[in-house]
């Protein structure tokens, strides 16, 4: 095998991860209208509401029975969600 027979194998490779996992990640992540939501809500066990717009964002209003962790916090936060493990966790 030559190097640039190795060299295309190779980019094939990434290309295909790539794509794999943008794949994986996309089916992870569902979005709902609001009707959706509302449904969801009434549903048990109800699902988490994360709030993780910024702090002013937060202040100017927030969905009813949601918690507030900023999106550059998530990270450094991120047991505080350790406790809704089993539940559906749905952010805004």
């Amino acid at each position: 095998m030559t190097i640039s027979q190795l060299l295309i194998y190779g980019m094939a490779a990434v290309i295909l991860a790539f794509y794999v996992r943008r794949a994986i990640l996309s089916r992870s992540i569902r979005q709902y209208s609001p009707a959706q939501l509302q449904d969801r809500l009434q549903s048990p066990p109800p699902p988490v509401l994360l709030d993780v717009r910024t702090d002013a964002e937060h202040r100017s209003g927030a969905l009813k029975g949601s918690f507030h962790i900023p999106v550059q916090e998530l990270r450094r936060r991120a047991d505080e969600l350790a406790k809704h493990r089993d539940r559906e966790i749905i952010c805004y």
